[in-house]
């Protein structure tokens, strides 16, 4: 029994040694720390007392501040205005420009128009001088050549027509084909086919004469006449062959369409077409 109980006290005073061993660790490990912690806070100080000292030489003051962020704003609004006022300004320039393009535009066509214009004045002074050389050859015409021609024709009329028609001639004024019939003048349209067809050919040989007349007395090449024959009866048919055989010393040629066989028998040169078939064949008849 008492040697328990001196088991029990040892067991007990172990575990206050213990016990007095593990508060004596705890309160150094706490004691170590609490240092850290002071040395830490020593250091924050320093720095804060470093940045506050860098902040006393900045010389920093609010006001300043705040009065340079109003300026600020200020500057920045006048420049906002001026930006816009600039755009507004090209807006304005690209709008002039515009103008200006198109009023280079209607220049350039105008410059065109004016240069059209100018061909057209020069144009319309060519047609004048042409005019006045065309009134001036029309009055030489009226003046000598008409008179002449009607004078001839009306006289191969007369002849041909056995006196029936007198005074044809081309009216000065009008240019239109004149002729008395019963005394009384005209128009040529009123006639009838044979007899406006044989003035016609009358006039044609006149205005032949007086070309060759007018062109040294020389001979013309040739006078080519195309179906003046037909519509004239045989007695007109004769007459006007009797003239064209007195005529044609005047011509190196004369060259006849008839279909009229008493017309044709009486030129000494002849070419006959006639047809064969599908085809059409010439026969020459030569004078020996």
């Amino acid at each position: 029994m008492i040697k328990l109980l001196n088991n029990l006290k040892s067991q007990n005073q172990k575990t206050t040694d213990t016990k007095n061993a593990g508060k004596s660790w705890d309160s150094s490990v706490k004691t170590a720390k609490l240092v850290e912690i002071q040395a830490e806070l020593n250091r924050l100080n320093n720095e804060l007392v470093i940045k506050q000292n860098d902040q006393s030489n900045l010389d920093f003051n609010k006001d300043l501040i705040t009065v340079a962020e109003s300026h600020f704003r200020i500057k920045d609004a006048e420049h906002l205005q001026a930006v816009n006022a600039h755009n507004s300004i090209n807006v304005e320039l690209n709008s002039v420009q515009t103008e200006i393009n198109s009023i280079e535009t209607r220049i350039g066509e105008n410059e065109g128009r004016k240069s059209d214009y100018q061909e057209k004045v020069n144009e319309l002074e060519q047609f004048r001088r042409y005019n006045g050389m065309i009134d001036l050859f029309k009055m030489k015409v009226m003046s000598t050549a008409l008179p002449g021609i009607s004078a001839k024709a009306n006289e191969l009329f007369k002849q041909i027509t056995g006196d029936r028609y007198d005074n044809l001639k081309i009216d000065q004024e009008s240019f239109e084909i004149i002729v008395n019939r019963d005394d009384n003048e005209v128009l040529i349209e009123t006639l009838s086919g044979g007899e406006k067809d044989l003035a016609a050919v009358c006039l044609r040989i006149a205005i032949s004469q007086y070309i060759i007349q007018n062109n040294g007395g020389g001979n013309l090449g040739f006078l080519a006449l195309d179906e003046v024959f037909g519509s004239q009866d045989e007695n007109r048919r004769g007459e006007l062959m009797n003239s064209l055989h007195k005529i044609s010393k005047l011509f190196n040629q004369v060259f006849i369409v008839a279909h009229n066989k008493d017309v044709e028998e009486q030129f000494p040169n002849r070419f006959i077409i006639s047809k064969s078939g599908n085809y059409s064949k010439i026969e020459t008849l030569f004078a020996v």
